[in-house]
């Protein structure tokens, strides 16, 4: 009985570690994007950002560079952690999120190139 409540008691702080862990290392980064990608409207973002009045370009650079931002968060995240017995393996959430940005961004260079007077 000793054995077992030893084990239970290591299974549960590694537990407890591998949850600071997805929380400190993942969850900032993985729910920020989750949360842009959930509320993100290709769509009436192109539309906006395509119209004729200039002031609709306003924003762009700034929405590029937070798409920007969050894939470089993305990148440095570490995804793999063994914590005693416990293997995280975060890649596929990681891997899941990149096309949120890498469309965002695409789009958002779309209506660079479309606003009145570029080049394109």
């Amino acid at each position: 009985l000793d054995l077992t409540a030893n084990i239970a008691g290591a299974v549960r702080a590694q537990l407890a570690e591998a949850h600071a862990f997805a929380r400190s290392e993942l969850q900032g980064p993985c729910s920020r994007v989750q949360r842009f990608g959930m509320d993100w409207r290709e769509a009436a973002y192109a539309a906006a950002r395509t119209a004729a009045q200039p002031h609709a370009f306003a924003g762009l650079s700034e929405d590029m560079e937070r798409m920007r931002s969050m894939q470089e968060d993305l990148a440095k995240c570490r995804v793999h952690r063994v914590v005693g017995s416990i293997v995280l393996d975060a890649r596929a959430l990681r891997d899941g999120l990149v096309p949120v940005t890498e469309r965002a961004l695409g789009t958002m260079k779309q209506a660079l190139g479309a606003r009145p007077g570029a080049g394109g």
